[in-house]
């Protein structure tokens, strides 16, 4: 399967803020949380996503727009895998991890970024560094 990590693109908005709307969906039901996610929320999020320090990242799989792949730069050499999200028709195909390999070449090849490593939060989140 072909699976692309490029930009995000204001042709992508459409389905790229139904994806956000499912990711923040999924965290609250892992919460317990009995919650709707507007568009309005999800808007919010790509406006945020798309300012400074944050790269955010369509991923394609087989010319389909299947996810995203959000990053934020928190200090001068450390660029963090924020949040991944592939839509669940697509899932287990390694998509994701297609995209995280992708994502930290695109982090090695940037000027003055730290290389790779991963941690385990104390509440048992993968935290990702590029």
């Amino acid at each position: 399967m072909r699976i692309e990590l490029t930009p995000f693109s204001p042709e992508e908005h459409d389905v790229i803020v139904h994806d956000i709307a499912a990711f923040w969906q999924h965290h609250a039901s892992l919460a317990n949380r009995d919650e709707t996610i507007t568009s309005e929320q999800a808007e919010n999020t790509l406006l945020e996503w798309q300012g400074k320090g944050h790269t955010l990242f369509s991923i394609w799989a087989c010319g389909k727009q299947a996810g995203f792949l959000h990053m934020q730069r928190i200090g001068p050499i450390v660029m963090q895998l924020e949040d991944i999200f592939v839509q669940p028709a697509l899932r287990g195909q390694g998509i994701a991890t297609s995209a995280i390999e992708q994502a930290e070449e695109i982090c090695r090849r940037m000027h003055g970024t730290k290389p790779p490593f991963v941690y385990i939060t104390s509440w048992g989140m993968i935290r990702f560094h590029l």
